[in-house]
């Protein structure tokens, strides 16, 4: 039996999402062109050896490949390590009795070992670090006689042939490495390729000119789509050519809907992997467009930056000009001042040099000498100093 998942009530109950989204890389049912028809062959492939027995479907994602299975098989588990995807299948196929749907990642299943007799494993390898690791982890928890059906892209022509980048794949594998895999870890292995190229259909339309897609078991590439893929339950199509089988006798009414399909025809595939690289190259135009677009609005705002700094430099540097004009004529006056004080200084020092001498002049006369010694004998003499006085009063009248 299963090991129990151990997830919390917080997981457990994880809110009701009304539709899941489409994440790039999983299938939704509804979802037309090649992902459906690649999605829809290999689940229809598989049901041919589930018949009666217990199946483990890997990353069941939305649900749908589950359903489909649990219609011939005894009981199956759906597992995909998104909780909100489980818990999306887990109320659109509630009513399916034997489906059980459990969060679980492929490098460490939550199963006993020798738990399936066949497990499911369609494009999941390719999502791990270690594919051989998760090979042998798929083995220990298959029967010993159980099968194990898996696919993965061949690497060769899914990615290198276009230098094409899944952003979801973590290791694809050549032809060799996938094989080499499988026969490291199983006794036999049936090797079988999946093709995808152009496709035409005849079918037998209705009076409105429009196919109503049958409600289960209408045979698409020769395999059974039952009613949980959704697109192909009671939906009505318009074709593109009209054909007519005329007659003016009965014609039988047991003519049967033909369907061709070429899988040497690669025009189509190249044409959508040529879509899908020059996508992916306009994916990263567009990235770099939008970070020179980052870098041009940063240096944009660098430039406003800069010149809001120059006109402040600038103003600056005018005030700065300004000022020295200011300062400048300043020291013109000064200079100009400094000059006169210059002149008036040497015109005084010149009057008093000449003062000087002429005080030599006197000093050296006789003249001097004599009132020099006469001014001695009066002041020694009281009588000749009053007379001095009084005629010094009467030669120098008074003010």
């Amino acid at each position: 039996m299963p090991k129990s998942n151990n997830l919390s009530d917080a997981e457990q109950t994880v809110e009701e999402i009304i539709e899941l989204p489409f994440d790039g890389e999983r299938y939704i049912p509804g979802m037309g062109g090649r992902i459906a028809a690649e999605h829809l062959a290999r689940y229809a492939f598989a049901t041919q050896f589930i018949r009666g027995k217990a199946v483990l479907d890997i990353a069941s994602g939305e649900g749908y490949g589950t359903a489909i299975m649990a219609e011939k098989a005894k009981n199956i588990i759906g597992m995909d390590v998104a909780a909100n995807a489980i818990a999306y299948a887990k109320r659109k196929y509630a009513k399916i009795r034997n489906v059980q749907f459990e969060v679980g990642d492929l490098a460490h299943l939550p199963f006993d070992t020798d738990t399936f007799d066949v497990i499911v494993c369609f494009e999941t390898v390719e999502h791990v670090d270690d594919p051989l690791a998760a090979i042998n982890e798929l083995q220990r928890v298959l029967k010993s006689n159980g099968l194990l059906i898996i696919s993965t892209p061949n690497k060769e022509n899914y990615s290198d042939r276009f230098n094409y980048d899944n952003p979801y794949h973590l290791k694809e594998l050549a032809f060799s490495e996938f094989q080499n895999a499988l026969n490291n870890t199983f006794k036999h292995t049936k090797l079988f390729g999946q093709f995808s190229g152009a496709s035409s259909h005849v079918v037998e339309i209705d009076s409105h000119g429009e196919w109503k897609m049958p409600n289960n078991d209408f045979k698409m590439t020769y395999a059974d789509v039952p009613k949980w893929t959704e697109r192909f339950d009671g939906v009505t199509a318009t074709p593109m050519y009209f054909l007519a089988v005329c007659s003016n006798t009965t014609i039988d009414s047991n003519v049967e809907n033909y369907g061709f399909f070429d899988a040497s025809d690669w025009q189509v595939i190249d044409e959508e992997f040529l879509l899908r690289k020059t996508q992916n190259d306009l994916d990263t135009c567009a990235n770099d467009l939008k970070e020179r677009d980052t870098r041009l609005e940063t240096t944009t705002q660098d430039l406003h930056s800069h010149k809001v700094e120059v006109n402040s430099l600038r103003s600056s540097l005018q005030l700065a000009q300004e000022e020295h004009e200011k300062l400048a004529n300043a020291l013109e006056t000064t200079r100009l001042e400094n000059e006169t004080r210059l002149a008036r200084i040497n015109r005084l020092s010149d009057a008093l040099d000449s003062l000087r001498e002429q005080l030599h002049n006197v000093h050296s006369s006789t003249t001097w000498r004599l009132a020099i010694r006469f001014n001695s004998l009066i002041n020694r003499i009281p009588f000749l100093k009053g007379a001095a006085k009084f005629l010094a009063r009467l030669i120098v009248p008074r003010q």
